[in-house]
């Protein structure tokens, strides 16, 4: 079984395999953030240095608080015995300070007890994926694999300093990992790890920031059997305990000197520390893909927080003399059995946090975006749990588990009941949590349903303040540059002819419909071609003579209706364009919504091009459906003026970015359809400009509507300078061209 398995994980490696490289500015950063951090011990001894040397200046010099206090009179005794007493105290105190100073430096390290280490011959599975993935990202195999109760893994040098110049190293693996993640995550969380030791400069450049950054934490928090002496010397009375007051203020400042230093070099190797984050994320990445890392950070947070469940509920049972037996088991349980909206709400709060001065890791969602950016496809394809990779899984618990209370925390196992956990039924929680998951999809969909609905009819609602009726798309006017004075005067022409701007678009359209079909009936009849299947009541289609008249004669009234509606529409866009200028000369607007304005005018423009040369073909395109007996020749040109007409399109869709795209490719690379041929371009164009004109449309009147409405005063009279109408023009200008 144990054998297939190995088999199994050899054989779910696939594809080439790409290693980053390190810049020269990243490696450069961490040798001076390594000077950095080498010049605060250096402080720390000139520290020690310069209270040595006020001590013997104390010593020598103030012994003149004695003899001056002997001249003083008839209290002469007293003040003798004060000033003593303060000599003593001082010079005291400064030796007690500075041997607590240099207590670590020649304090031996606590001795670290024995950890549960597994078997390469017992556990062939997991040994074999831990060294492909070595073998992969470049790192040495480690020498020892240790397993622990921890929600976390980690790799270092098995013997600190003396495995410094070696690949000497080990793994530690927290057992909850192993059993809340997948094989894929558990790997890419390895890759992590080894990511670190993938260079082998930076692995121990960040060997010795670590140690600097250990070394002031045990200075500032260590306490040993000295610091209960100098306690024991406080709470006495008298002389001694009067000194041992003073000596623990002395050794409280020095301590407080080195909480400065100590967060000082948080600080600097923080920075080191995140980047190097960000590149360990990125060969995890690489091995199992960006979508399998992110996947793996957000479960590590939902681990997290089921393991402070699992200590509180297991501090409530210490009452009753209960422990877990299955310590990892048991916070695996509790994140099978997280509720879906406890889920969204740890994740939700894990992607809001950020990240600190002195914080060793990114915050999680500036490590979502890089993962996102790399977009790594992985290599590895294990599709299994990552308990599977570990022989006798549930028994490595329960050792960890016992471990645990039994070393790390000292507890008397005599005392407490291990009390066995149930091995969590997947299967059943896997579907229950399905469940929740179906149910809350359906709520977040009738909710996005409700708020588009909302959000349609705010846009329907701004775009009959801003027009009084949604503009034709094949009319579209480019917005006007104008400035945000013309404001008033264009809404004072859309507030008096706005009313009857949507009868008029509908006699617009009837007009048009009409003057098509008239102009291709003079273009069939004219070319000998078969005009029966075109309807044109009223109209002899056989009288070449009575076609004319009656395309002449709605041409006249196209004409009249077009200029109508073509001064109204130049006002409410004038409007609109003013609105958003207005706003444009404020202090304090946002960039985000100048650039998006900036993409939607843009857009906007390029949109009105197209439509103009797509309006121009449209009679030779209802030409070749209804042409009867063209001859080749004649359709050939017919389609070749509509080619060309959809090829101006084309060319000034290509112009503009698309403002609904993230990466802002063309609008071409949007609209164009790729998979057509010939007059299908033609129709299926059309129709796509259609829709993107009436989002892009009314977009736009939601921000002009939204400016007006904010509005305190009318931008009658607002003055254009610096940031003003000038900032406007700058942003169109372009866009212009």
């Amino acid at each position: 079984m144990m054998a297939d398995l190995t088999e199994l994980v050899g054989g779910a490696f696939s594809g080439g395999f790409v290693r980053g490289r390190v810049s020269v500015g990243y490696r450069l950063g961490m040798v001076l953030v390594l000077l950095a951090l080498l010049i605060l011990p250096l402080l720390y001894l000139a520290l020690i240095a310069g209270m040595g040397w006020l001590l013997v200046w104390h010593v020598q010099h103030d012994l003149v608080w004695i003899s001056e206090a002997s001249g003083l009179g008839r209290r002469n005794g007293r003040a003798v015995l004060l000033a003593g007493f303060l000599y003593l105290a001082v010079a005291v105190a400064g030796a007690i300070c500075i041997l607590f100073m240099m207590k670590p430096l020649f304090a031996p390290l606590p001795k670290q007890p024995p950890t549960v280490t597994l078997d390469p011959i017992s556990q062939p599975a997991l040994f074999a994926l831990i060294h492909r993935i070595c073998d992969l990202v470049g790192a040495p195999h480690p020498v020892v694999v240790e397993v622990d109760s921890r929600v976390n893994a980690s790799a270092s040098f098995r013997r600190g300093m003396a495995s410094f110049f070696s690949h000497d190293l080990v793994l530690s693996i927290g057992m909850p990992l192993v059993a809340g993640l997948t094989a894929r995550q558990f790997a890419g969380v390895l890759a992590h790890e080894f990511g670190h030791f993938a260079q082998g400069g930076g692995m121990r450049l960040n060997y010795v920031v670590r140690s600097i950054n250990r070394w002031f934490a045990r200075v500032v928090l260590e306490r040993d059997g000295w610091d209960e002496k100098l306690d024991a010397l406080c709470s006495r009375e008298g002389f001694s305990g009067l000194l041992g007051t003073v000596s623990r203020v002395m050794v409280g400042v020095g301590r407080k000197v080195m909480t400065l230093l100590m967060q000082l070099g948080g600080v600097i190797s923080g920075f080191m520390s995140r980047q190097m984050e960000y590149d360990a994320d990125a060969h995890g990445a690489r091995v199992v893909g960006s979508c399998e890392m992110e996947g793996a950070l957000l479960q590590l947070g939902l681990l997290d927080h089921a393991e402070t469940a699992t200590v509180k509920s297991m501090l409530a049972r210490l009452k009753d003399g209960e422990l877990p037996d299955n310590v990892p088991g048991r916070i695996a349980s509790q994140v099978l059995a997280m509720p879906e909206v406890v889920r969204k709400q740890v994740k939700s709060r894990g992607l809001a946090e950020d990240a600190s001065w002195w914080s060793t890791h990114p915050a999680l969602k500036d490590r979502k975006e890089r993962l996102e950016e790399l977009a790594a496809p992985g290599v590895c394809s294990l599709d299994m749990p990552a308990e599977a990779l570990m022989h006798d899984f549930a028994g490595l618990c329960k050792t960890v588990s016992l471990y645990w209370y039994d070393v790390e925390l000292g507890l008397d196992l005599n005392e407490f009941k291990l009390v066995a956990e149930e091995a969590p039924n997947r299967h059943m929680q896997d579907q229950r949590r399905r469940q929740e998951q179906e149910d809350q999809s359906r709520l977040d969909a009738q909710r996005q349903g409700e708020e588009m609905e909302l959000k349609d009819r705010l846009r329907e609602a701004a775009v009959r303040e801003m027009f009084g009726h949604p503009p034709s798309p094949e009319r579209l006017m480019p917005l006007p540059m104008v400035a945000a004075e013309m404001w008033a005067e264009a809404a004072a022409v859309v507030k008096a002819w706005k009313g009857g701007y949507e009868a008029a678009c509908e006699r617009e359209m009837r007009l048009r419909d009409v003057l098509c079909r008239r102009t291709l009936v003079c273009q069939l009849v004219h070319g000998g071609h078969d005009a029966t299947g075109v309807t044109m009541p009223g109209v002899d289609v056989s009288n070449a003579a009575a076609v004319m008249a009656a395309q002449a004669e709605s041409l006249r009234e196209y004409e009249v209706t077009s200029k109508q509606l073509a001064v109204f529409e130049q006002a409410a866009w004038s409007r609109l364009g003013a609105a958003l200028a207005w706003r444009f000369q404020q202090e304090g607007v946002p960039a985000s919504w100048r650039e998006q304005v900036r993409l939607l005018v843009e857009a906007q423009r390029a949109l009105a091009a197209a439509q103009a040369h797509i309006a121009a073909v449209c009679v030779e395109a209802l030409w070749l459906e209804s042409a009867r007996g063209a001859t080749a020749e004649a359709r050939q040109g017919g389609e070749v003026r509509v080619q060309v007409g959809v090829s101006h399109a084309v060319q000034a869709l290509a112009t503009a970015a698309n403002p609904y795209d993230k990466e802002q490719r063309s609008l071409a690379a949007a609209l164009v359809p790729q998979s057509a041929t010939g007059p299908d371009v033609y129709a299926r164009l059309r129709n796509n400009l259609r829709h993107f004109t009436n989002s892009v449309t009314r977009d736009l009147c939601v921000l002009a509507h939204e400016v007006e409405t904010g509005w305190q005063a009318s931008p009658r009279g607002q003055k254009s300078g610096e940031g003003g109408t000038g900032a406007w023009q700058a942003a169109v200008l372009p866009m212009a061209a």
